[in-house]
């Protein structure tokens, strides 16, 4: 394997990858396997962006788990933040369909802070059946709306150490019902986002 990192040209990429690559700055990587005759594949080509580390927030009077609002109905589309999902408010200390009192037309939104705890890249697995979004502060991290069977979608973002504000909205129609939420950072293996990693505050 020959690879170039500023992704332009036509010609042969002279260096060989003998080790893992490590990006410090944004590029646009262009990589071609080589034969020992010589032949060449086509060229497959990825670009990279660095991103600063998203700023965490100050709260006072952390309070365990998420705020949840549940309501029932057919809902064309996921709750958003944009949007104000009328009905019963509860609390839920993870991301799950405990507060779902029926098997269809429902949904949830989940509103509060994840705790990151240390700087670093920070990777979310989401899956549901039916659509479920998750937003991390003003930014849609994940898009798993629509209807569809169990299906996980995932999306990373840099993080510094503390609160983030999270949203997490779901939509069930018919069928089975699935939702939950894991995570992946520096030092921690994929598991389910913990209780302890959770929290809201009065108006959530």
């Amino acid at each position: 394997v020959r690879y170039a990192l500023d992704g332009t040209g036509s010609n042969l990429p002279s260096e060989r990858y003998s080790v893992p690559i490590r990006l410090t700055d944004s590029c646009t990587l262009r990589a071609v396997t080589v034969t020992a005759s010589g032949r060449s594949s086509e060229p497959m080509t990825r670009s990279y962006r660095k991103e600063a580390l998203r700023p965490s927030v100050s709260i006072t009077d952390p309070k365990a788990g998420l705020g949840v609002v549940y309501a029932e109905g057919a809902f064309p589309s996921v709750p958003t933040p944009r949007s104000t999902l009328q009905g019963e408010s509860g609390v839920a200390l993870v991301v799950d369909l405990a507060l779902a009192r029926r098997e269809s037309d429902f949904a949830l939104a989940f509103k509060g802070y994840f705790h990151a705890q240390s700087d670093g890249v920070y990777t979310f697995y989401l899956t549901s059946d039916d659509g479920s979004t998750l937003w991390i502060g003003d930014e849609l991290l994940v898009d798993n709306g629509g209807f569809h069977s169990p299906r996980t979608v995932a999306g990373s973002i840099a993080l510094k150490a503390g609160w983030h504000p999270i949203y997490i909205g779901y939509i069930q129609a018919r069928g089975a019902r699935v939702l939950s939420l894991e995570y992946r950072g520096p030092g921690i293996a994929r598991c389910p986002v913990p209780g302890s990693a959770l929290c809201h505050q009065n108006g959530d």
